[in-house]
């Protein structure tokens, strides 16, 4: 609190202002941060429904089997033709594999269908499949992360993906999301976000910065500074020097300037006032002397003189106090 006191108006108003743009600045990246959570987290959800969904046609089928309405090869065949066609957010599939792991079906890649799948790492030396296999085998269902190529690509990118256990086939239906498609989503969000939090702390610098000048030009100077003149001129010292900058007639410092011009004023004429008194006091005095010495008609007349001049003053003189109001 102390420090806050020695540092300046100015200096006061810019902390004001550099605080105000710290905090919309930690405030924005915490919800660009929030942004970003929500955008993984909701495509994570979606992913687990869009598979729990795609188990909810191996069970269409696999009722059809149990009714005896078709053989397991045939409503496997058919509910493979069904699933190897949905597509969701444009071009994302579902693929199958089971547990072995050896891939069942696969849309996009169709040179894998009936291959041993436990040999394939990815660039990291992740054992994919075997990871899906064993998350099936332990949780019935999950999210596995690992780098796989996108559709009609080469080089793999990092990729989410979710499977899910059909146990009467002990089939795993899964599907994933691409991170950079989620990062790519982000930074389009974020630069909306971006521009506007540009434009609010625009607004709020300006704003500070037009507080700043209003102000300043209210006080004319530093508080502090002020109530030191006032101090000295308290104290009698009347010829202390009040900086006001140049055509300021209605600031703090300038009716501080304008007071002590006023004082200085009044203090002089009270000053010169009480001198011509002491001058006419004195002459009174000698006046009066004469006057009892002599008794003539000529001293009487300077007496009486001597006696309007001192009236007069002390009237000058008690206009001159009567502005003060105690």
């Amino acid at each position: 609190m102390n420090t806050l006191r020695g540092l300046s108006i100015s200096r006061r108003l810019w902390l004001i202002l550099i605080v105000a743009m710290a905090m919309l600045l930690a405030l924005g990246l915490l919800m660009l941060k929030q942004i970003h959570d929500d955008l993984y987290e909701g495509k994570a959800q979606k992913t687990r429904h869009v598979v729990q969904a795609a188990s909810g046609v191996l069970n269409y089928y696999q009722g059809l089997e149990a009714a005896g309405s078709l053989s397991r090869k045939a409503a496997q065949q058919q509910a493979l033709t069904v699933i190897s066609q949905l597509r969701y957010d444009h071009d994302d599939y579902f693929w199958i594999n089971d547990l072995r792991p050896y891939m069942v079906m696969h849309p996009t890649n169709p040179k894998l269908d009936g291959k041993d799948l436990s040999a394939i790492k990815d660039p990291d030396g992740f054992a994919i499949f075997n990871e899906m296999a064993s998350l099936a085998k332990s949780k019935g269902s999950g999210m596995v992360d690992y780098r796989w190529p996108k559709p009609g690509a080469e080089a793999p990118v990092q990729k989410t993906s979710y499977v899910q256990l059909f146990e009467p086939w002990g089939w795993m239906p899964g599907t994933g999301f691409y991170i950079d498609d989620i990062e790519a989503r982000f930074w389009r969000q974020a630069a909306v976000f971006l521009i506007v939090g540009s434009v609010l702390l625009a607004l709020v610098a300006i704003l500070v910065l037009r507080m700043r000048v209003v102000i300043l030009r209210q006080l004319g100077g530093e508080p502090h500074d002020a109530a030191e003149y006032m101090k000295k001129i308290a104290n009698g010292d009347l010829a202390v020097e009040i900086p006001v900058g140049e055509n300021d007639n209605d600031s703090l410092m300038a009716s501080l300037k304008l007071m002590q011009l006023k004082l200085i004023n009044m203090t002089s004429s009270i000053q010169e006032n009480a001198s011509v008194l002491s001058s006419q006091v004195s002459t009174f005095e000698e006046t009066a002397k004469d006057y009892a010495e002599a008794k003539s008609d000529e001293v009487l007349g300077r007496l009486l003189l001597s006696v309007k001049r001192l009236g007069k003053t002390a009237g000058i003189l008690e206009k001159s106090t009567s502005r003060f109001k105690f």
